[in-house]
């Protein structure tokens, strides 16, 4: 997995804290991540996806349908192929999009 220039992490582990720092957006695991994580929103993820998918960006598979146990959460899924400047642009669509719900 390539790593970033700030500190050797993986761009995917700087992903997720990232998405993990926004209001309303936590990690529903703490566990180590390899190419996936599971986020939990405390907002519909439904509509979050949706306004992810009009900007071109599949943004994660939500789970309430098959873990209704942790609530309003999807899975982020990111291999090695995908570049710190996608992964930048999931992390700024994402932060823009659950910002304007709080």
């Amino acid at each position: 997995m390539r790593t970033d220039s700030t500190g050797g992490r993986p761009p995917l582990v700087e992903m997720a804290q990232s998405l993990a720092g926004i209001n309303g957006v936590e990690r529903a695991f703490s566990m180590p991540i390899f190419h996936e994580f599971v986020l939990k929103l405390s907002t519909s993820v439904t509509p979050v996806l949706h306004a992810l998918k009009a900007q071109g960006i599949l943004g994660g598979i939500p789970l309430m349908q098959h873990f209704p146990e942790i609530g309003q959460s999807l899975v982020v899924c990111a291999t090695e192929t995908k570049t710190a400047a996608a992964i930048a642009r999931f992390t700024e669509n994402m932060t823009g999009i659950i910002g304007k719900r709080f």
